[in-house]
């Protein structure tokens, strides 16, 4: 359960960690224009958590891992083709009279 939080909450602190560390120095005190453009554009990277967040968690389950590796790499089949060797012999007079009996 922590492996698949810490993909999630890693993405919540990288995306709204610095507009929230600008609201509250605005609260403060800051002058606005400090930093304007920025707190207007990490806002707007806000939003972005919601859709990143279904492709964080996918990240964190192993099954869903390798269905997609297996789906995207499609053409690597894990099958090789080598060479046989053929055992070529001859049936002893025995084994033939055998087959010849058995035909007749």
């Amino acid at each position: 359960m922590a492996v698949q939080l810490l993909p999630i909450s890693a993405l919540y602190i990288l995306l709204q960690l610095p507009s929230m560390i600008l609201y509250a120095a605005y609260s403060a005190g800051l002058s606005r224009n400090a930093a304007g453009d920025y707190y207007s554009d990490s806002l707007y990277f806000c939003f972005w958590v919601i859709l990143f967040t279904p492709f964080v968690s996918a990240v964190s389950l192993p099954e869903l891992k390798t269905k997609c590796r297996n789906l995207i790499l499609f053409w690597r089949s894990k099958l090789t083709v080598g060479p046989q060797i053929l055992m070529m012999t001859r049936l002893k007079v025995v084994q033939a009279a055998a087959v010849l009996s058995t035909i007749q």
